[in-house]
């Protein structure tokens, strides 16, 4: 592991030895930053350092943690009984990925939820009514991308950040793709790959591969890597696989092996998460199902969709994922840019409208409900716990 860091970092760590060790209370006041994750930040509140000592604390990649991790630090390091001795600075998206909670019990309690995103569902992280602006004292909202086209960039933009993000990416990095031969829209570098692949499971696998998909990955790996982009040649580092089944990600890995493409990523959602790549490819594996499993996550949607900088293939069923209504608004999107490859297949207008209206009409179920169940829920674990006697 030590043989991957940078000279730099290591000199600045608690492995400038050669070995793993904690740093003594004295080192700790020498420094003016000290960084650490979020649990291990509690050896500091066990080294005891005084109140105060800290002036900032900042959490990155707060919307990834639970709540209880976040705490560490805060409750910790930056307060102490009755007092905040310092200044809290969250960072993160509320909107992408949360804590991974393998806990069903723990999740319905809101330990899925990141303290970021609990935050900025209070009304002082909101904007004002009278002004339509946010408190710049409380919150900073980064909003130039400079990552993807706006094409890729539009359907995340309007559906999950109130068309706030402002595509900001040089050209030289964004708009290569447009143009390719392989593009049905020349202008918009998305494309949807309509299939109707089967979906199947291996005899000691819960998870799902979808045979057909992986071979549409390898044939626009194959074009990608003969042929290139309008004279661009695009190397195995430009391109990341996607796709939320694990059993995917290793037929993948295989196909790619057997072609000596090693170095072309493959991964789940959650791996590519804070990243990005040239050239996405997303195996979406679904198909022929009643529903789109969690897929649904719109988190997990957002996510996908936002890693490529220039050209974003998905490739899916597009009966099966119309059943979702964020699916069904994206493959509308670029049904509408005519961007479908593949496949023929029509909109299911129909269907969506019928999910309109039963998210209309209520019909038990709301978040306000759930929220009272999680409250009761609560009330009565507190309740179970004082009973117990230690």
């Amino acid at each position: 592991m030590m043989a991957d860091m940078s000279y730099e970092l290591i000199e600045c760590s608690n492995l400038n030895t050669g070995c793993y060790r904690l740093p003594s209370k004295e080192e700790l006041y020498g420094k003016r930053i000290v960084i650490s994750t979020l649990t291990s930040s509690g050896k500091l509140v066990q080294a005891n350092i005084r109140p105060g000592h800290f002036s900032y604390v900042f959490i990155d990649e707060c919307g990834s943690a639970t709540e209880a991790s976040a705490l560490v630090p805060i409750a910790g390091i930056i307060s102490s009984p009755g007092k905040i001795d310092g200044s809290i600075v969250l960072s993160g998206d509320p909107k992408q990925l949360g804590p991974v909670t393998r806990s069903e019990f723990a999740a319905d309690m809101g330990l899925k939820r990141s303290m970021l995103e609990r935050l900025m569902n209070l009304p002082v992280y909101q904007k004002s009514k009278l002004t339509n602006q946010y408190n710049n004292a409380l919150i900073t909202k980064l909003l130039q991308n400079y990552r993807s086209h706006e094409a890729i960039l539009h359907f995340s933009n309007k559906t999950f950040y109130q068309n706030e993000l402002k595509p900001c990416a040089a050209e030289c990095h964004t708009h290569w793709a447009l143009n390719w031969p392989e593009l049905p829209a020349k202008s918009f570098p998305i494309i949807f790959e309509s299939t109707m692949g089967k979906l199947a499971r291996e005899q000691d696998s819960a998870s799902y591969f979808n045979q057909k998909e992986i071979e549409l990955v390898e044939f626009y790996l194959r074009k990608l890597f003969t042929d290139g982009v309008n004279d661009r040649p695009i190397t195995q580092l430009d391109i990341g696989i996607v796709s939320p089944y694990k059993k995917q990600c290793i037929k993948l890995k295989q196909m790619t092996a057997r072609h000596g493409w090693n170095a072309v990523e493959v991964g789940s959602v959650e791996a590519f998460q804070g990243r990005e790549k040239p050239v996405i490819i997303l195996t979406t594996v679904r198909s022929g199902t009643r529903g789109v499993g969690f897929l649904d996550n719109v988190k997990r949607l957002n996510v996908a969709l936002t890693r490529a900088k220039a050209l974003l293939v998905v490739i899916g069923n597009p009966e099966t994922l119309q059943k979702d209504a964020n699916w069904y608004e994206f493959i509308r999107y670029c049904y509408g840019a005519g961007a479908i490859r593949g496949v023929k297949f029509e909109l299911d207008e129909k269907q969506h409208k019928v999910q309109e209206i039963e998210t209309e009409g209520g019909g038990g179920g709301g978040k306000d409900d759930n929220w009272v169940q999680v409250q009761q829920r609560m009330d009565a674990l507190i309740r179970k716990i004082s009973d117990v006697k230690i």
